[in-house]
């Protein structure tokens, strides 16, 4: 489950937001363990990222709701990483140690350099999924296999952006630990993806050839 909002702004606004969409998380992610509810800070200025009070706003959030550490990823963007790098290594590890997953979102369009890769406390490696939309041009087919190798062979899970059955068998065949994307659903608002999770229901790929064509 994937949620575009911020928790760190130091409001009670944003605090009270926070709260609310716990308790949907909870109830999302209750029917399997390792479901996690994804926050992406891709609209997240740097600088709002990098307070001093980050780390404990989070911690109050969660002890206020209840909701374990481990159900919840936070996907950084190579901006925010390669802002002020010692603290934003600092709190990101200091979330690490919550329970927190990291993902880079977005790589391969940004700055980072495998030195950053090797220093930053990452979990997740996420591949833009531009790189696989035009697996059929040029090289980007050589880059997916060499970026995924190179995030697995750093113990981190790499994921891929999917909009059709073709890309994924493509990522299976290269056995990518993980995909995202059109493919298995269109952004929905949050009670409807709590819904989907509560129903349990398992994805085939007979859907996703149907939901492929049924787009123009």
């Amino acid at each position: 489950m994937y949620v575009e909002s911020v928790v760190f702004y130091n409001t009670e606004r944003v605090k009270v937001v926070a709260r609310k969409n716990a308790v949907i998380w909870k109830l999302g992610l209750k029917p399997r363990p390792s479901r996690t509810a994804s926050i992406n800070l891709d609209v997240l200025p740097a600088r709002q990222f990098l307070q001093a009070n980050t780390v404990k706003t989070i911690a109050q959030i969660f002890a206020e709701t209840g909701l374990a550490p481990d159900a919840l990823e936070i996907e950084i963007t190579e901006s925010i990483a390669m802002t002020d790098v010692n603290f934003t290594v600092s709190i990101l590890q200091q979330l690490q140690q919550m329970g927190i997953q990291i993902s880079l979102d977005d790589f391969g369009t940004g700055y980072s350099s495998l030195w950053s890769l090797k220093s930053w406390p990452l979990n997740n490696l996420k591949i833009d999924r531009s790189f696989v939309s035009d697996l059929m041009e040029g090289c980007n087919g050589a880059i997916v296999k060499v970026a995924i190798a190179l995030g697995q062979g750093m113990n981190l899970r790499v994921a891929e952006g999917v909009e059709t059955i073709e890309q994924l068998e493509f990522l299976q065949s290269l056995k990518c630990d993980m995909a995202q994307g059109y493919l298995f659903s269109k952004p929905i608002p949050a009670a409807a993806a709590t819904q989907l999770c509560i129903g349990n229901r398992e994805w085939k790929k007979e859907e996703g050839r149907r939901n492929n064509a049924k787009d123009p």
